[in-house]
């Protein structure tokens, strides 16, 4: 919300909308009143739709890229939140409309379906400069009216001391009912580890 200052009627893509932050990040962007676009894989489009996404893309078998240009008749989006790169950066930052910000938040192409894998996290840090470079610089930038922002979420809280800014209107729309975690699962206390 901070970052992204999402505005009623924006467009905004987010990336594995069907895991934990991507369901907080679109319903955040539905109750704004937000035209959304989110990456999931087919199997979970359902699930997505009925948390907001108006257009469910698949990032297994479609470009996201293509297919965002295809759904805007080339205009692109307002927002793009990514929890993914380094690969993706470089196409989300092609597919902002002016004035548009592209936010990021993770680097999940450093883990695998076993979880964190210590060759896919050396080969994201190291595909890391790459991945943004050549476009990545101030000319381009100021004639682009695009916005770049990243979220660390430690790195924040040591400098601030605690996450206040970023979870008091997330804390209102929860106790609002504007905002309702999904639960996948429920496992026993005896299960925990």
């Amino acid at each position: 919300m901070i970052m992204g200052g999402l505005r009623e009627r924006d467009r905004v893509l987010i990336h594995s909308a069907a895991g934990g932050v991507g369901i907080a990040a679109t319903q955040v962007a539905r109750n704004v009143g937000a035209e959304i676009f989110g990456t999931a894989s087919a199997a979970k489009h359902t699930a997505i739709a009925a948390q907001g996404v108006h257009h469910p893309i698949d990032y297994r078998s479609q470009d996201f890229k293509a297919e965002v240009r295809r759904l805007t008749d080339g205009e692109g989006v307002d927002v793009v939140m990514d929890a993914m790169g380094p690969t993706s950066f470089r196409k989300d930052y092609r597919i902002l409309r002016p004035g548009g910000r592209l936010i990021m938040y993770g680097l999940s192409d450093a883990v695998n379906e076993d979880g964190r894998n210590l060759r896919s996290a050396v080969s994201s840090l190291l595909r890391l400069p790459t991945s943004t470079m050549p476009w990545w610089n101030a000319g381009r930038l100021l004639n682009q009216n695009r916005g770049v922002f990243s979220l660390h979420l430690l790195s924040w809280w040591r400098r601030e001391g605690d996450m206040h800014r970023i979870t008091a209107p997330l804390l209102t729309d929860l106790e609002a009912g504007k905002l309702a975690p999904v639960v996948a699962k429920v496992f026993p206390f005896s299960r925990g580890r």
